[in-house]
C-alpha cells in the first residue's frame, strides 16, 4: 500500500469503517496497532497513533519497526470497526544512513574514500572522465588538421583558415590575391588529380560553392581559391561569420572535408 523507507520513521495513514463501511471517528488514539515484518509473527506496535478526521486516522512507525526491508503488514482495530488490515513494502534508500552522514567527509580529497561512498563512487567517474579526455584529446589531434592546426595561408586568409573579404573585390593569384590554404604539415590525403570545391554558407542559409584547384599535391600541400569581382558580391555582409568549408573529392572518389573557418565580408560601399 505504502512503500517505507528502512531505518526511518514513516507516516502510515489509514481509515477505520464499521460492519456496514461507514467511516468510524472520535477514537482518538484509542486503537490498537499490530506488526508483521517480514513476514515474522505479529506483535505489539511502538509508533505514534493519531487520529486525523472524518474517520481517517495515522501510524507513525518507529525507525526500529521499519529496519527490515520487505513486507510490513498492520493488523489494526478498534472499537466498533472491522479489522483493517495493511500491507506497507520497507525499501532500503540508495544511501545508507552512514553514507549520507559521511557524505562530505567521503567527498574531501584526503586519503582514498571507502568502498561504496559517495566519494568512492565520484572517484570512480572521474576515472572514467579522465579516460574520455584523453579520447577527446585524441579526436582533437587528428581534427586540428582541418583548419587551425596546420593550414597556413597568403592573401586574404588568416591561419586558422578564416577569410576576410572585401565584396566586390576580384581574388586572383597573378595579384598574389587568391585564397591559398598550405598544409605545412603535410597531413592531408595525396590531393593528386583530387577535386576542390569551396563552398560557404550564409547565416541565412544561402549556399556559395566555387571550384577550386590543387597547387601541391603532396608535402607542403596547396589549395587555392580565386574569386572574380562578381562572385565576391554574391558574398554579403552579415553580423555574424558565415561558415567556410574546402572539400576535395580524391582520385579514388572518396572525398574529405580538409578545412574549415569563418569567412567575413565587409560590405561594398564603392559599387
Amino acid at each position: 500500500m505504502y512503500d517505507l523507507t528502512k531505518d526511518a520513521a514513516n507516516a502510515i495513514p489509514f481509515v477505520l469503517v464499521d460492519a456496514n463501511n461507514a467511516e468510524v471517528p472520535g477514537l482518538g488514539a484509542v486503537f490498537t496497532v499490530l506488526l508483521s515484518r517480514n513476514g515474522a509473527g505479529f506483535g505489539a506496535s511502538a509508533g505514534t497513533k493519531a487520529e486525523l478526521a472524518g474517520g481517517w486516522y495515522l501510524y507513525t512507525a518507529t525507525a526500529g519497526e521499519c529496519d527490515t526491508v520487505g513486507p510490513l503488514a498492520l493488523k489494526i482495530t478498534g472499537a466498533g470497526c472491522q479489522q483493517q488490515n495493511l500491507v506497507c513494502t520497507v525499501t532500503a534508500p540508495i544511501l545508507t544512513s552512514q553514507e549520507v552522514a559521511n557524505a562530505v567527509t567521503n567527498l574531501a580529497p584526503v586519503g582514498t574514500p571507502a568502498t561504496g561512498s559517495v566519494g568512492k563512487h565520484l572517484d570512480d567517474l572521474v576515472d572514467k572522465v579522465d579516460v574520455v579526455d584523453g579520447v577527446v584529446d585524441g579526436i582533437k589531434v587528428k581534427t586540428d588538421t582541418i583548419g587551425a592546426g596546420s593550414v597556413t595561408v597568403t592573401s586574404p586568409v588568416s591561419t586558422a583558415g578564416d577569410v576576410e573579404l572585401y565584396q566586390g573585390d576580384d581574388y586572383h593569384s597573378s595579384d598574389s590575391r587568391a585564397l591559398d590554404f598550405t598544409n605545412t604539415a603535410g597531413t592531408w590525403p595525396n590531393l593528386t588529380a583530387a577535386a576542390v570545391t569551396f563552398a560557404v554558407r550564409a547565416p541565412d542559409g544561402t549556399l556559395f560553392t566555387k571550384t577550386g584547384s590543387v597547387v601541391t599535391p603532396m608535402g607542403v600541400q596547396v589549395v587555392r581559391v580565386e574569386l572574380t569581382a562578381a562572385e565576391s558580391a554574391l558574398l554579403l555582409e552579415w553580423p555574424t561569420a558565415s561558415d567556410l568549408r574546402i572539400r576535395v573529392t580524391l582520385a579514388s572518389g572518396r572525398k574529405a572535408t580538409i578545412v574549415r573557418g569563418d569567412l567575413e565580408t565587409v560590405g561594398d560601399i564603392i559599387g
